[in-house]
């Protein structure tokens, strides 16, 4: 008796945990659509990113793509930059590492060019993940400290 009960239990959690989830997500959905600047779209966007990071890439780099493209249109440089970040980084959590490294670059021209040296750093230290996990730790190496001297200032 015991055992069932603990079962109803868990499924009551499991249902109640997973219709909260579906709220949150269309929640997120709307702060995307009512965002009042880029930057609050931005924000948006990455909250999505970080919602769908481990469970559902797919799904991450679908509204990436999407905030990618309106941030293209819009011409909002740092738009562009951190989607091709969060891009990379979900590419290189799938074992996708030419893809990730590819869009690590492309963002380092742009993190470079609007002096945003937080962004100059991330993307040094994912390509210097990537750099280990190929075993080049000489080059990974130079990535890291790259890294940690921007995360410095």
């Amino acid at each position: 008796m015991k055992a069932v009960s603990f079962i109803a239990l868990f499924l009551a959690f499991f249902y109640i945990g997973k219709a909260q989830n579906q709220t949150d997500v269309t929640t997120l959905k709307n702060e995307v659509e009512k965002a009042s600047n880029d930057s609050v779209k931005l924000e948006a966007f990455r909250r999505i990113y970080k919602y769908y990071e481990y469970t559902y890439p797919d799904s991450a780099l679908y509204y990436l793509n999407k905030g990618h493209d309106f941030f293209r249109k819009r011409g909002y440089k740092r738009g562009i930059a951190f989607m091709l970040t969060m891009q990379a980084h979900v590419f290189e959590t799938r074992g996708m590492d030419d893809w990730a490294r590819k869009k690590y670059n492309d963002c380092l021209a742009m993190f470079a060019e609007l002096n945003d040296a937080e962004g100059l750093a991330g993307a040094y230290n994912g390509l210097g993940m990537l750099e280990g996990k190929a075993g080049n730790f000489d080059t990974s190496t130079k990535y890291f400290h790259k890294a940690l001297k921007l995360y410095e200032r």
